[in-house]
């Protein structure tokens, strides 16, 4: 790679791979255009005299307009809406940095990689990277950019190939086991699957998580597919959820599908995360137009800027949150459903923590009319919310789940009326 040596191409000109080489630089001609209206005001602005000569020399180095066009991007990020000058800000800073990039995979590739993995795509995949560089530098406490750059790209590189190594050496059981719906969901979506496609995965995805032996799911990557008895347990399930009437995912879904087709759906899901989570990279390095906005068609998204695990683990947790705040609303409007009777007793049970025997005494019935109100009572809040999770969580219901959901119902309801005391 030949370095740049003029101050103007190192802010507006990008790497150019050919056979995975990199084959000599590309100009920018927008970003050209603004380095010299940029650097011709700063000149035009200096007076020749010998003081203010040494100010255009400083003012006219790589490390002022790093600065420069940093603080440019840094002000327009407070802005609603992304500005020009924003992109312009981004464009250089990127152009700026391909060098410091080429550099930082050439030496880390090495150490980490694998034979499967081309430089270029490297590349590209760290240098998309440079607004997440870019939002954690810090021009008055740090070293240069390019001091900075140099070890953050070096670390962005190695965690990159690490998280695709492991999603690679993942087995498709394994890498369903790790999903969530959201993430699935989304997945399905990109593909371009109809909806009722859709939602005949996803309610796949829901049987083959519910049968799974947990044991099994433990062996981490490696495990293996379902077994016989399994996969009859998930054929089962998909049919029974799938013919029945008024399902509440969709109508239209296939029943009396075979283990067969939930296995060629399951493997299909299990590639189509592969190729969402990690797509083909976009070259950075198309030689550009003229035209005003040509140099950003070919950047691509740097927004999904977390490794899998943390994606996932944020997906859940978001996911946890909305099902809890929808449960404990289901819950408190159940209550409200009950008679008189059954919500006075649920009340002094848990939030007056008394006795059935005081209970008995304070509404002057017998304590055996008292212990059945309130099994009552909470048998018919379990009832409904069994139901609830089955229909709108999608949960399978089975002697231990539904035990699972009376320790859940318990635990709830002591919280919930010892939060009102």
């Amino acid at each position: 790679m030949q370095p740049r040596k003029d101050l103007i191409a190192s802010f507006s000109s990008f790497l150019q791979f050919q056979s995975d080489r990199s084959a000599g630089w590309v100009v920018d001609a927008r970003l050209r255009r603004s380095m010299q209206t940029q650097t011709a005001q700063e000149t035009t602005g200096q007076e020749t005299t010998q003081e203010t000569a040494q100010e255009t020399g400083q003012a006219r180095s790589e490390d002022f307009w790093a600065i420069y066009w940093h603080r440019a991007w840094q002000t327009s990020q407070t802005a609603s809406n992304p500005t020009l000058r924003q992109r312009l800000a981004l464009g250089h800073l990127s152009a700026y940095l391909q060098e410091t990039c080429y550099w930082s995979v050439h030496r880390t590739m090495p150490q980490v990689s694998s034979s499967q993995v081309s430089f270029s795509d490297c590349f590209q995949g760290v240098i998309a990277e440079v607004p997440r560089l870019l939002r954690a530098f810090d021009s008055s406490q740090r070293p240069s950019l390019k001091t900075y750059a140099n070890t953050a790209f070096c670390n962005i590189l190695r965690s990159n190939l690490r998280q695709q190594r492991e999603i690679d050496l993942c087995s498709e059981w394994s890498l369903l086991l790790k999903l969530s719906r959201r993430l699935l969901t989304e997945t399905l979506q990109q593909a371009g699957l109809s909806a009722t496609q859709q939602q005949e995965y996803l309610l796949a995805w829901s049987c083959f998580m519910a049968a799974y032996p947990p044991s099994r799911g433990a062996q981490g990557r490696t495990c293996a597919g379902p077994d016989a008895e399994t996969w009859a347990a998930i054929v089962a399930q998909y049919n029974q959820q799938a013919s029945q009437p008024g399902n509440p995912s969709d109508p239209g879904l296939k029943a009396d599908v075979t283990a067969e087709t939930l296995e060629t759906w399951l493997k299909q899901m299990a590639n189509q995360v592969r190729r969402y989570l990690y797509p083909g990279t976009q070259s950075l390095n198309v030689a550009a137009g003229d035209g005003d906005d040509d140099w950003q068609v070919d950047l691509p998204d740097v927004q999904r800027e977390s490794p899998l695990g943390e994606l996932i683990s944020q997906e859940e947790a978001d996911d946890r949150k909305a099902q809890l705040s929808a449960m404990q609303a289901f819950l408190q409007g159940a209550i409200g459903q009950l008679d008189d009777m059954g919500q006075q007793l649920l009340k002094l049970y848990y939030q007056d923590n008394l006795t059935q025997q005081q209970m008995a005494k304070i509404l002057g019935v017998q304590q055996y009319t008292v212990s059945r109100k309130l099994a009552k009572a909470r048998e018919n809040l379990l009832l409904a919310l069994s139901r609830w999770s089955q229909e709108t969580l999608h949960i399978s219901l089975s002697s231990t789940v539904v035990k699972s959901i009376s320790t859940l119902l318990e635990d709830w309801l002591q919280s919930h009326y010892r939060s009102s005391s």
